[in-house]
């Protein structure tokens, strides 16, 4: 779950990336290499890590006491009507003072994988553009042998 929380954090982190704002179709060479510098830039992979870090401690310290009791007051048959009017959704969820921290450690490995991942494919894609061309051209010249047979 925790880990899915950061590569979900990571994937808005991506979408709202000045390369990936250009358009949504495959991204060429240029833009791949653009999103590998964006993403291979350590202060920023840290930053990421920092944000979910405080990110989850501001969700965990959220006051959930009065949504809890407007819910309980829709569902009266809910465990809801039980939770106290101070309650946190730390409270609810369990306390574990080290989740923030290890999300946040979390977050910084994806980054890390990410930019390593689009390193790599930002160094196979005009290889994987040559085989893509080479294909259409044999597709294209069976295309025309059929034709000619027929």
């Amino acid at each position: 779950m925790v880990r899915m929380l950061a590569f979900a954090a990571l994937a808005s982190v991506a979408a709202v990336s000045p390369s990936s704002a250009q358009d949504r179709t495959l991204p060429s060479s240029e833009a791949l290499e653009r999103m590998a510098t964006e993403w291979d830039n350590p202060e920023r992979i840290h930053a990421v890590g920092d944000a979910m870090e405080a990110l989850t401690r501001a969700l965990m310290a959220m006051p959930i006491g009065p949504l809890a009791e407007a819910a309980a007051r829709i569902d009266p048959d809910s465990d809801l009507a039980d939770v106290p009017a101070d309650a946190t959704l730390g409270d609810l969820t369990g306390h574990d003072d080290d989740m923030p921290s290890r999300l946040g450690e979390d977050a910084r490995h994806a980054g890390r994988a990410m930019a390593s991942m689009t390193n790599e494919m930002a160094r196979m894609l005009p290889m994987f553009e040559a085989m893509a061309r080479d294909m259409a051209a044999q597709w294209q010249d069976r295309m025309e042998r059929a034709r000619e047979e027929r």
